[in-house]
Parts: C-alpha cells; sequence; structure tokens
C-alpha cells in the first residue's frame, strides 16, 4: 500500500507518493549553461566540421579539409556596458505601470520596480493605492506633458494593451505588446496562437509573443480568447483532481 505523506512545496501542501524523501540539490544551472558553450567552442565546432571530413573536387586534384579554427574577434561590449545599457533601458521603459487594485495586499513587484526605475507610478481602478485610475491615464498626462519616450511596453490583459497601443499611437511612440492567446503545442504547428498584425498571420508561440501593439488585430484576438471561455468555466466548477482523488481515498 502507498505511503501517502503531507508535503509543503511552497506556500502549497500537496500529496507526495515518493517512496524515497531525499531531495537532490539543485544544480548550478547558469554554470551547466557556460559549460556547455564552453565545450562547443573547444570540441563541439570541431567535431561538426570534422564529420563532414576532407572534401575533394571531381577531379581529384583539389581537396578541403578542416585542420583548426580561431575565434579573436572581442565582445562588442563588456559586462559591465551590458548591465549598464540594460538599467538604461528599463528607466526609459518603466515610467508608468498598471497594477490591480489589490497590489497593496499582494505587494507585486513593487520594490523591484522602485530599484529599477526613476519614475514608478502604481495606478488602481478604485483609487484604494496610489493614483486613481488606468494605466491609460497616466500613460495619457505623461505623454501630453511633453515627456519623450523611446518605447512602451505593455504586458497584462488584452484590453489594457489594446487601450494604452491607442494612446500612444497619436504620439508616434514605438509600443510593444506581449500578447498571450491559446497555445496548443507551442511550436507553430497546431495555429491555435495565431494572431493578425499588420494584414498578416502570426504564430506567437514562434514569432512572439512581443508584437508592434500598432498592428495587432485586438478585436480577433479578443474573439478568439473567448473561445472556450464558457467551457473553461464549466470545468472550473467540475474538475476533480485525479491525484487529489486518489489521495484521499487512500486516507
Amino acid at each position: 500500500m502507498a505511503m501517502v505523506k503531507d508535503q509543503l512545496f511552497g506556500k502549497t501542501m500537496r500529496k507526495s507518493y515518493a517512496k524515497y524523501q531525499e531531495i537532490l540539490e539543485m544544480p548550478n544551472l547558469l554554470k551547466i549553461q557556460k559549460d556547455s558553450y564552453q565545450w562547443f567552442l573547444n570540441e563541439g565546432l570541431q567535431e561538426v566540421f570534422r564529420d563532414v571530413g576532407t572534401i575533394t573536387d571531381f577531379s581529384g586534384k583539389l581537396e578541403l579539409s578542416f585542420l583548426d579554427f580561431t575565434m579573436k574577434d572581442a565582445p562588442k561590449y563588456t559586462v559591465e556596458e551590458c548591465v549598464e545599457g540594460l538599467r538604461a533601458k528599463i528607466r526609459s521603459m518603466n515610467d508608468a505601470m498598471g497594477i490591480p487594485n489589490t497590489l497593496k495586499d499582494f505587494g507585486i513587484l513593487e520594490d523591484e520596480f522602485k530599484a529599477a526605475s526613476d519614475n514608478l507610478y502604481l495606478m488602481t481602478d478604485d483609487g484604494s493605492y496610489g493614483e486613481h485610475g488606468f494605466v491609460t491615464v497616466k500613460l495619457q498626462q505623461l505623454l501630453e506633458s511633453g515627456r519623450q519616450y523611446d518605447e512602451v511596453l505593455a504586458i497584462g490583459p488584452i484590453p489594457m494593451m489594446k487601450f494604452v497601443s491607442k494612446t500612444t499611437e497619436p504620439f508616434g511612440v514605438k509600443t510593444i505588446v506581449s500578447l498571450n492567446p491559446i497555445m496548443v503545442d507551442g511550436t507553430g504547428m497546431c495555429g491555435g496562437c495565431r494572431v493578425t498584425v499588420g494584414g498578416e498571420t502570426k504564430f506567437a508561440c514562434v514569432d512572439g509573443p512581443d508584437f508592434d501593439g500598432h498592428q495587432v488585430d485586438y478585436a480577433e484576438l479578443m474573439s478568439r480568447n473567448g473561445v472556450y471561455r464558457d467551457r473553461e468555466a464549466q470545468v472550473a466548477k467540475e474538475h476533480v483532481c485525479r491525484m487529489e482523488a486518489m489521495g484521499k481515498a487512500l486516507i
């Protein structure tokens, strides 16, 4: 008979059916990635070229063989320049931010945004925290005040991204939206995540998810995202986790 135990994963208590309780130590994933890339430079490339072998012309008089290779070009930017460049980009793109009116309870990355931004504006629908209004209200004020922005990045509900794009369009500010249409296989084969951008069909899983906000067909996107809304609501009410049911049956 399986031994079922309660085990805490983060803040969630779950049922564990594991025979062994030892937890493997998390490897240094960054080191693994760096070592893999170094191996690719030192050995992997040479293996690829050697697999091709010696190439001989049709006359048998000329041969092309791989001997060795070098990579002498220094990186275009130092690590410090890349970090500072990223900070500058964050500062230029995070002058306005829309948040739900429950942020005071959840504290969603507020401290992190403050540390990375020159200006952080907190907007809530009911004015219970930060300023009263949608994110587009503050964005409109900033643009009308003459503030110059290179780019606006909108991530969140589709209606919010739609109206952020409509707000920036008259000012000619480049606006990028991160779309979240229905996805199935994540390879572009099923077509479930297709969106129309600039009159062309794109697949968010392979072409995106970031697109020009001024070119997205939001009406089509919202219509497609709502196809399974009734079914999702029904499943949310009726679904029973099989693992949880098994656990209760064994207890």
